[in-house]
């Protein structure tokens, strides 16, 4: 899989990638929780490292300033960048 990542103006990064599911193109992207997603996002959490193996991964919502129904502290947020469009 490629990944390209682009450093934040201010501050952060973004890695983008692209899920292919038969022929539905998915692209994705992953930022660090230091960037926070806007109130009531619901999205997939993971706690892995920028680069290397993410030992736990799952869903999760951003109410309240906070990650909640997340079973472990997460380090990063990822969401399909095109979720709006759907096909």
């Amino acid at each position: 899989m490629r990944v390209d990542e682009t450093e934040m103006p201010s501050g952060g990064y973004e890695q983008r990638y692209t899920v292919k599911l038969g022929t539905l193109e998915m692209r994705m992207v992953r930022r660090p929780v230091s960037i926070t997603p806007e109130e009531g996002t619901v999205c997939f959490v993971d706690n892995g490292p920028r680069v290397g193996t993410i030992p736990r991964a799952g869903a999760g919502a951003f109410k309240g300033g906070r990650w909640v129904s997340v079973k472990f502290e997460p380090t990063h947020w990822t969401h399909w960048e095109d979720w709006d469009r759907g096909q």
